[in-house]
């Protein structure tokens, strides 16, 4: 359980609080329970707001050129790294992110997944 993202380990304790309040005789106990509850339940909403902010820095991987562009995305706290794909406005232009592991198991044809190789190589970061 302790793999969970923070979020998710507020909610189970929250909804154990909730459990727990529902088999409660006493008002007064049930009361505090379910503030209890209540109070777990922010912290998920916080632990959500804190990884969405969390600050990231960015390598360009590759530029195409026709535009596109790949970034390599790490999140300084998680670590966690994903490839940006920023396609030119003529091939949409819609933003994706996939994960830097999924990106590398694809193993396509295009230069970007070299490029990228290179990069982790080099910088000794696989």
């Amino acid at each position: 359980m302790d793999d969970l993202p923070a979020s998710m380990l507020w909610i189970a304790r929250a909804t154990e609080a909730r459990s727990l309040a529902e088999r409660m005789r006493d008002s007064d106990a049930r009361s505090t329970m379910l503030a209890i509850a209540a109070g777990y339940e922010k912290l998920a909403r916080r632990a959500e707001a804190a990884k969405a902010e969390e600050p990231t820095s960015s390598t360009d991987v590759y530029r195409s050129s026709n535009g596109d562009r790949w970034r390599l995305i790490t999140a300084s706290v998680s670590g966690r790294r994903v490839v940006r794909h920023e396609p030119n406005a003529a091939s949409g232009g819609k933003i994706t992110e996939t994960p830097m592991e999924e990106f590398l198991a694809v193993s396509g044809p295009g230069p970007e997944y070299e490029a990228l190789r290179r990069l982790l190589d080099s910088s000794g970061v696989a």
